[in-house]
Formats: C-alpha cells, sequence, structure tokens
C-alpha cells in the first residue's frame, strides 16, 4: 500500500531546469505522484546562449505536454532563475501556492582560472547562486504562512571537491551548500525543510565534461527517486548534503581533526614542529553547527589552561515559585518571560537546567537604548539553582540587550547567535559558559 506521505497531491512544485536531463525526470516524478507541477526552462544552450523555437516546441512545452499526456498537471514557464520572483508568483497565479522547489537551473562558463574574465565569472554565480536565492526568497514567505516547504538545492561534486576549469562553477556550487545549511536552520522551525544534492548523472552539463558512454550509462532517473523523496512530507532530514547517482545515495557530513592547541606566546617554528597534528585524523569530531565547532574549541582552551569560573557557588535557599519584581522590572515588556524563567528554576525541573548549563549568568535588560539596566542573577551551580533580581557579585558571563530583543531571543523569533553576531546581545565574561546558556534550557513562553 502507498504511503500517503510519499504523494503529492494538492501540492504544487516548482522545478527550474526542468526542460531535460535531471529537472526534467524530477518534474514528471512529482507529477506522476500527484503535484502541480511549474517546469521552468529558458530554452538556452547549456552556456546559456539563446536559442529559437516553434511555437510550443520550447523545452518547457515538451515536459509538460508528457505530464499532460500522463494525465498529470504542469504549465510551462520560461522566465530566468534571476528574476525567481516571476517563476514563483507564475506558480501561485496558475496553481493558489507553492509547497516544493528544486533550485536545479544552471549553466557552465567552463575556463581555466588564468583566462576566466569577469563575465564568466559573474554569470555563473548569478545564474547558480543567485537564482536559487532569489526563487527561495520569493518562496519563502509562502511556505512560512502555511508552515510547511520542501527545498532541494543542486549543488555539484565540483563545489564540494573542486574542479580544474571550473572555478566559478565550483564556487557556485559551494556556495549553494552555504545556502542550503543557513536555509535549514531558519527555516525548520516552521517545518521548511532543505537539503542539498551533488547528482552525478549524464546531462548536457556533465556531457563537457565525461565520456559519452559514462554519460549514457549515468541515467538522470537513477536521480530522481532520491531527490523527490526530499521533496516529500515522509522526510524530516533537513541541512543535509548528498551524492546521488546510479540508484544509489550517501550523506556527506563536516569532519575535522582533534588538532593541536599550541601555548600562549607560540612561534611559527611551533607550528611548523606540531604540523603533522593539524592533519591527524586519528580522534576527528564531527561538528553539527556553528555553535558546537565553537564549543569543542572553548572546551580545549579550557582544559589547556585550567580556566576556573569566576564565580562561587554559595548554598542558597530555594528560588520562590513566583517573584514580585520591581516597579521597574514590571514595567518590561519581558516581565512575564522572566517570571517565567524564575518558575522553572525553582521548579522540579530546575537541576535538569542547572545540569546543562552550571554557571553563574548575569541578564541586563534594557527598556530602551542607553537606558539604565535591570538585572537578574540566575546562579545555576548553587545547590539548588536559584534566580533573582539585581546584579551578583560575581558572574560567568553576562549577557545585556534591550527589551524587544530578549522576547524575540525568548520567543524563538531571532536566532541567539544571529542576535550575537549583529550585536543586539553582548557578551561578557567566560565564553564557554555564555554558550551553554540558550532559550532551549526554558519553556517556551505561553504568551506575553
Amino acid at each position: 500500500m502507498s504511503n500517503p506521505k510519499l504523494r503529492f497531491d494538492g501540492r504544487v512544485a516548482v522545478v527550474t531546469g526542468s526542460g531535460g536531463g535531471l529537472g526534467r525526470c524530477y518534474a514528471l516524478l512529482l507529477a506522476s505522484r500527484g503535484a502541480k507541477v511549474v517546469v521552468n526552462d529558458v530554452g538556452t544552450t547549456v552556456t546559456g546562449q539563446s536559442q529559437n523555437f516553434a511555437t510550443g516546441s520550447r523545452p518547457a512545452d515538451l515536459v509538460v505536454a508528457e505530464i499532460r499526456k500522463a494525465g498529470g498537471t504542469a504549465a510551462a514557464n520560461y522566465d530566468s532563475v534571476t528574476e525567481g520572483e516571476k517563476i514563483i508568483e507564475f506558480a501561485v497565479k496558475q496553481f493558489g501556492g507553492i509547497d516544493i522547489l528544486i533550485n536545479n537551473a544552471g549553466i557552465l562558463r567552463d575556463v581555466s582560472f588564468r583566462n576566466i574574465n569577469e563575465a564568466q565569472w559573474r554569470d555563473v554565480i548569478d545564474v547558480h547562486v543567485n537564482g536559487a536565492m532569489r526563487c527561495a526568497k520569493a518562496a519563502w514567505k509562502y511556505m512560512e504562512k502555511q508552515q510547511y516547504g520542501r527545498i532541494v538545492n543542486a549543488s555539484s561534486a565540483s563545489g564540494i571537491y573542486g574542479s580544474f576549469g571550473q572555478a566559478n562553477y565550483s564556487t557556485a556550487k559551494a556556495g549553494i551548500i552555504g545556502l542550503t545549511s543557513t536555509l535549514s536552520n531558519e527555516g525548520k522551525k516552521r517545518n521548511i525543510f532543505t537539503n542539498a544534492v551533488a547528482p552525478i548523472a549524464g546531462t548536457r552539463m556533465t556531457e563537457t565534461v565525461w565520456s559519452k558512454d559514462l554519460v549514457d550509462m549515468m541515467r538522470p532517473e537513477y536521480v530522481a527517486g532520491f531527490v523527490c523523496y526530499l521533496c516529500s512530507e515522509a522526510c524530516t532530514g533537513t541541512g543535509d548534503i548528498y551524492e546521488v547517482g546510479a540508484n544509489w545515495a550517501g550523506k556527506l557530513r563536516w569532519e575535522r581533526t582533534a588538532g593541536c592547541m599550541l601555548p600562549i606566546g607560540h612561534t611559527l617554528e611551533d607550528i611548523h614542529a606540531n604540523w603533522a597534528k593539524y592533519g591527524d585524523f586519528t580522534n576527528a569530531v564531527h561538528p553539527k553547527d556553528t555553535l558546537d565547532s565553537y564549543q569543542m574549541v572553548f572546551d580545549m582552551f579550557e582544559e589547556k589552561y585550567k580556566v576556573k569560573s569566576t564565580a562561587e557557588a554559595p548554598t542558597s535557599k530555594a528560588s520562590p515559585s513566583s517573584v514580585t519584581l520591581s516597579k521597574a522590572a514590571s514595567s518590561l515588556k519581558c516581565a512575564p518571560i522572566l517570571s517565567s524563567i524564575v518558575a522553572q528554576i525553582a521548579g522540579p525541573n530546575g537541576a535538569a537546567i542547572a545540569e546543562k548549563a552550571s554557571f553563574v549568568y548575569r541578564v541586563d535588560i534594557l527598556s530602551a537604548k542607553g537606558a539604565q539596566p535591570v538585572s537578574f542573577t540566575l546562579n545555576l551551580k548553587s545547590s539548588p539553582p536559584t534566580a533573582n533580581e539585581g546584579a551578583p557579585a560575581k558572574f560567568d558571563a553576562c549577557f545585556t540587550m534591550l527589551d524587544e530583543d530578549f522576547i524575540a531571543i525568548m520567543t524563538r523569533k531571532l536566532n541567539h547567535q544571529v542576535a550575537f553576531m549583529q550585536g543586539r546581545m553582548k557578551i561578557k565574561g567566560n565564553m564557554r559558559a555564555a554558550t551553554k546558556f540558550t532559550p532551549s534550557l526554558f519553556a517556551p513562553p505561553s504568551k506575553l
């Protein structure tokens, strides 16, 4: 019996560059399983040159005809992905929405790096990277509103490993991986899942570097099933990169050596003497995200230099289950969140919270820029952990931010890492302690 989550009835899919090759196979398979498909293709050569076609005979028209002949629903679109908003609006006008986006369109301008010119570089970046961004950006608002979306971006082995004579293409396809990771981070809480594939298939683009026998053997149909699975409700993975071809698929991950941390004041000679350690994968690690990556370094630094907490852990009476805030604290818009945090630390989950971040934190909230901060102490080091209004004598990490930004962070509308990088959340003290204190420690506030 067919799994309904592996069908696409009622779903609207846009497949860019689907007038032939991989894109055509994606469009045909999605349509065969119930999707309404926008077959997008500008009808150019693989190098982006214009071609003349009789009415109804453009590549997108021919694929639409195939779909309709098989009983499916499809519409042809000829806009360039560099104007991605036109493609998405076409889908919305034709079929009432957008649920699935496969960013497959691409061109080549193969040339050695020594001989590449500005136009050859710019054109490839514009189609692959900016095109994928513009299509995704236009679709994003619809996916956010409906709390559902599936995006698959086409990367390449060239973007992962590099390829001679393809500096422009390799750079573009590597950029697609970064775009995929960030869209995954921003979209997953809204049920928008984004993944990337590096297809291994015989197409017009691989004809430029593969033999005819190899192109004929590695059929694009052998990739389509996996890509369409990534577009389904059944797929819950996001932010992943897969190499796919010949009815095979494999997931990639980042791997980093344990590395080598040298003493403060080390010299270039010290680096040279330890060079082999930087490349020794014997005890390799696999960072999952930027926070995980940084945390590993913070932990090693703390261990190497025996960094100790600056805050003591006095034995304290438990926090009250409810707290009476001062007039200044009560006037903050985030007052209900602060009260909730105090209650959670004092409640039955307080020990579990403290176990994940056993430090003393100071949180300074400003009602407006330049205003006097309202301070809170969260002592997750004491037993039992406590929380109260007022600044601690000593702390491990201090967070300072505006009232509105604190609300956005705690309600998961603003990523805390983004807030830090944008300067909206200031941090001082022990960075290892700071990275342990995240909104996920606490249950999301039900209302303000």
